[in-house]
């Protein structure tokens, strides 16, 4: 078992998460899915959640807070204690938790698209000087 089903299944031990998390998959509308597929994909959205929840703690820290909060990770603090630090060091933590619930319901729903991210491998290289125009150079100096 690794850190990542941990991590799971401390979110989903979570009543409220589990709840919301059951909640989007049933607005998400998917139709005539077994109890079994339908746990799978609140597992599935949960693991989600909490690398969209660490993505978000990271770019609300500090670097000096980053660096921390990364070596608690490495280290495999305990849940309980990396939540602490995270508390003490975003300001207003339960707005900014609820901030990021709706904003991933709002991804997942497809209220609003999800970061587009092009591979070098993507890109034709003979098109790609006509794909990513050049950027303009003020000449008036």
């Amino acid at each position: 078992m690794d850190k990542g089903d941990n991590k799971q299944r401390g979110l989903l031990k979570n009543k409220q998460i589990r709840e919301f998390l059951e909640m989007l998959v049933e607005k998400k509308g998917y139709k005539n899915i077994s109890a079994e597929i339908k746990e799978q994909i609140v597992k599935d959205l949960a693991e989600r959640l909490d690398t969209f929840i660490v993505a978000q703690v990271i770019t609300s820290l500090s670097d000096e807070d980053i660096i921390v909060f990364e070596k608690m990770l490495r280290e495999r603090k305990p849940d309980a204690e990396i939540q602490e630090f995270i508390k003490t060091h975003i300001d207003d933590f339960d707005a900014f938790l609820t901030a990021v619930l709706l904003e991933f319901k709002d991804v997942y729903l497809a209220k609003i698209p999800k970061p587009v991210v092009i591979e070098d491998k993507d890109i034709d290289s003979e098109k790609s000087s006509s794909f990513i125009p050049p950027a303009p150079i003020d000449t008036r100096n």
